[in-house]
Order: C-alpha cells, then structure tokens, then sequence
C-alpha cells in the first residue's frame, strides 16, 4: 500500500504567498475604490460649499504698485508743468458737450440757452455777455451710480462768452476702482477711473485752474489719475483720498 503524500514545504510557501497576494491586491482595489469615491465627495462638498455663498476666501489685492522713484517723477513733473491749453468745444459740437454733462433736463435746457444767447450777444456792441446760469444743476441718475455731475454758476465768461472745454480722464496705472471728483467754474463731476478714458465737457474756469479731488483709493497705493484735453496731457502725483490738486490751464 502506498504511503500518503505530503506537500512539500516548498509547495506550501508557495501556496501561502499566493494567497497572501490576492489578499492584498483584494484590500488595495477596495482602499483605492474607497479614496475615490471619498475624493468625488469631498469635491461634491467643496463645490456646493462655494456655491452657497458659505465660503469666504482671503481675496489678493491687485492695488497700485507705483515705485517711490516714479512718484516723485511724478511730483517733479506735474509742478513744472506749465498751463495746458484745453480744447474749446465748437458751437457744432456744443449740444452733445451739454449732454455729456449728464446734467437735469431743465439744468441742460438752460445751458443751451446760456450758450445760444451768448453767441448771438457777444458781439453786440455794449453788450456785458450772457447772463450767468445761476440755477443749481444736479446730476441726472446715470447707470453707473459712481459717476455724477452738478453744476451752479456753469456759465463761464472769457472776454464775454461762455466757453466750454473737453476733459478726459482714466487710470494711469492699475484699474483697481480709485475715484476722483473734478471741479471747474462750479460744475461738479465724480469718476471712477478706469483704463478706458471717459470724456466729457466742463465749464472754461475763470480761475485758470481745474481742481481734482481725491475721493476714493481702490484697492490701496494710491490714487493714480491722467487727465487730457485735446493733445495736451498730464499725468497727477499719486493722490491719497481727501488731497485736492490743481491744474493750471490756459484758452489759446
């Protein structure tokens, strides 16, 4: 009779390490099944955790970053600018300046009529020019609530007529929402300032100066302003909020 066979020990190692294998590549298909399905839902979660407005995230603020060196050019420069001549609006032009004014109806309608009585009256021999707009002009709703305009006393008179110039103003540096408010001859216009230059009309001020305030610094460094009219162009010190400054201008 034949004796039992047994395995032999190589054999049974071999046996144990097999299964030993599929064990494991049976736990690691399960951990990898399991992390991602953990992963889909924490995505899950992050997402409608944004999106129902729960999360608030630290937000990096891209303000002006103007070199000490730059602004005291800057300075340098704008005090030894000379008066810019301003570019006189046409009496061709003078409704659409009176329109981008933004003024009330009845502050508008007013001030064509300054204009128009000015034109026929200025030469009239002992004439002392057209009559001042003394009625208080406020700024008519625009969709862009940041920009307003009013005016009192708008009518200006040089040598007996009422003039009215172009201004444009924009960002020189980043659009970070700095705002300013621009004053001339008692017509008042606030501005956010933008890379894309706005242009409007003001009043030719007496006092040969255009003041610019400082109102709001976007997102810190500083408020940083261009203001042109026609080829003349000149670029203000960076301006904190509150600073008031003053641009000497000349009619040619």
């Amino acid at each position: 009779m034949e004796a039992p066979r047994h395995a032999t020990p190589a054999a049974s190692t071999l046996t144990s390490t097999s299964t030993l294998s599929r064990r494991y590549s049976s736990v690691s298909v399960l951990a990898k099944t399991t992390l991602s399905t953990l992963l889909v839902i924490g995505s899950l979660a992050v997402f409608f955790f944004i999106k129902s407005g729960a999360a608030v995230w630290p937000q990096h603020k891209l303000g002006d970053a103007v070199e000490e060196r730059q602004q005291q050019e800057r300075v340098k420069t704008f005090a030894a600018l000379n008066a810019i001549p301003l570019a006189i609006v046409s009496e061709a032009e003078q409704a659409g300046a009176v329109d981008s004014m933004r003024l009330a109806p009845d502050a508008r309608q007013a001030l064509l009529a300054s204009l128009a009585s000015d034109s026929v009256s200025s030469g009239s021999a002992g004439s002392a020019g057209a009559p001042a707009v003394q009625k208080n002009m406020t700024a008519m709703p625009q969709a862009r609530a940041a920009q307003s305009s009013s005016a009192s006393n708008a009518a200006v008179k040089r040598k007996g007529s009422l003039q009215l110039a172009w201004i444009t103003l924009w960002d020189t540096d980043a659009e970070d929402g700095d705002a300013i408010r621009i004053e001339s001859e008692g017509y008042s216009r606030s501005v956010v300032l933008s890379k894309e230059p706005v242009t409007f009309a003001i009043p030719v001020p007496l006092s040969g100066v255009v003041n610019i305030h400082g109102l709001k610094d976007g997102e810190g460094g500083g408020i940083t302003v261009g203001l042109a009219s026609g080829a003349s162009k000149a670029i203000f010190p960076v301006m904190s909020v509150g600073q008031v400054l003053g641009l000497k201008i000349k009619v040619l």
